[in-house]
């Protein structure tokens, strides 16, 4: 089981991060991925562990497994963390002049809770 965690790691998250980076996937998508990454760890059995407690670090008794469903979410914040941050620079004011286009004010965007 943890050899399986490793390779979802190292092969196969950072392929659909690197996808997910430049488009927007339905969260339909994101949560097949997650079911089909679980199979593929318990190799189609009935899980035994809560992927709750198995995706908590190993010092509190997990196995540090992925939560692709947590990873697109931090991965979709560092996106706006990153536009803040560098207002000035080129894709920031393309992505701004895109916005305003489609009337989508992102200043009102950051006060909204989703």
């Amino acid at each position: 089981m943890i050899g399986c965690i490793q390779v979802i790691k190292t092969f196969i998250l950072s392929q659909f991060l690197y996808v997910m980076s430049a488009i927007t996937v339905p969260e339909k998508y994101v949560s097949e991925i997650n079911m089909m990454m679980w199979s593929y760890i318990w190799q189609n059995k009935r899980s035994k562990i809560k992927s709750s407690i198995m995706c908590k670090p190993k010092e509190k008794g997990g196995l540090n497994a992925p939560d692709f469903q947590e990873m697109v979410a931090v991965s979709n914040i560092r996106w706006m963390k990153k536009y803040v941050v560098s207002q000035e620079s080129y894709w920031a004011l393309f992505f701004k002049y895109f916005l305003s286009k489609v009337i989508i004010d992102l200043e009102m965007l950051y006060v909204c809770r989703l």
